[in-house]
């Protein structure tokens, strides 16, 4: 399993104890729920990668995972005579997964997040991912976040192709949620979303860059 079908696995876990809780998921912000449920998935493994050897760390500082990304491949004394790998929008990401050779890094947003936060999100995914230029560890981000309505055309249009100028490669999954409540209880159906951000190679950038 692909560690985005974890991360969809896991807003979708979250999405069904929100419901659990309360029966308005529109009203309040299940964030946390989200992330919990999501690091959880994360943390079974992924990729072939055994969870014993997964390390999850919530709300990391930004900056730590600047180093993190950064000293592996150059080494503690490379670190410090680098220069430093600025990256404008500072606070923390909300699931930050590691292991000896890779890391990831995951934003998790409640319902129907508005564009402006998922294009912050973005922005400082791709500032991380090409840090040190791009010669990183980092082996890519990812914004999940449930939906009511069915949005991968629109997230396509208004979020990948522009990325993918950048040399970024970039693809939206979406899976779509049967959640069992009736429409005059809640939401009966939720789609689950999910953003991923890697670095291209220099075959992929160039196709990515000719099919924006």
């Amino acid at each position: 399993m692909q560690i985005q079908d974890c991360i969809i696995r896991g807003v979708k876990r979250g999405v069904a104890r929100k419901l659990h809780y309360s029966k308005d998921l529109l009203k309040i912000k299940p964030e946390y729920l989200l992330t919990v449920a999501v690091a959880d998935a994360v943390a079974e493994g992924f990729d072939g990668v055994n969870g014993i050897d997964v390390e999850v760390k919530l709300e990391e500082e930004t900056g730590r995972i600047t180093r993190e990304l950064v000293s592996y491949p150059l080494g503690s004394k490379g670190w410090v005579a680098a220069p430093r790998h600025s990256v404008k929008r500072k606070g923390k990401i909300d699931i930050f997964i590691n292991t000896d050779a890779t890391c990831w890094l995951i934003e998790v947003k409640g319902m129907n997040p508005s564009s402006r936060s998922i294009q912050a999100d973005i922005e400082r995914i791709e500032e991380l991912l090409l840090a040190n230029p791009g010669q990183n560890r980092c082996g890519g981000g990812y914004v999940a976040f449930p939906t009511s309505k069915e949005r991968v055309d629109f997230l396509e249009r208004k979020f990948c192709r522009s990325i993918r100028k950048r040399g970024i490669c970039c693809e939206v999954m979406s899976e779509r949620m049967e959640t069992g409540e009736a429409p005059e209880d809640g939401i009966p159906v939720v789609f689950v979303n999910c953003i991923i951000l890697k670095r291209c190679t220099a075959q992929q950038g160039a196709c990515c860059r000719a099919g924006a």
